[in-house]
């Protein structure tokens, strides 16, 4: 079986069927991964869907904040994206200062190694998915 195929119609499917339940054993089934490692074994586009699906079982919980928003992301990849964002933004100033932009970016991406870089990447997409899946909760739970 491909769960590559079958992981999102199954996401979304189990979110309809408890459909403002509140039921939290699947709200916990739907729950993302709460740690680096435990990222690694789910696409990030499946994490929009979790994050959809969940905020479907808990209906009565989503609100049109950035708290809730922020209350989707897992503590590690919220933490993990601040320090990718300093680090490019210390980049950043470094390279401005030089006038050499590529000269940083290569030297950047030298010392994050590729491993790294992937992890970056992975990182900053599940956060990103996240944020989506939040922001079509609410657009579905207040569209009317």
């Amino acid at each position: 079986m491909n769960t590559d195929v079958t992981a999102p119609g199954a996401t979304l499917a189990l979110g309809l069927m408890f459909l403002k339940s509140g039921n939290e054993a699947v709200a916990a089934r739907l729950a993302l991964p709460q740690s680096s490692y435990l990222l690694d074994s789910v696409r990030a586009d499946f994490v929009m869907l979790r994050v959809l699906a969940r905020a479907l079982v808990q209906w009565h919980d989503v609100e049109p904040s950035e708290a809730w928003m922020a209350a989707r992301v897992p503590p590690f990849l919220a933490t993990s994206l601040a320090l990718l964002v300093a680090s490019d933004e210390r980049a950043l100033a470094a390279a401005r200062k030089a006038e050499a932009l590529d000269a940083a970016a290569a030297e950047l991406s030298a010392g994050l190694g590729a491993a790294g870089r992937r992890d970056a990447l992975a990182m900053r997409e599940a956060t990103a998915y996240a944020c989506g899946g939040a922001c079509l909760a609410i657009g579905i739970r207040y569209a009317g």
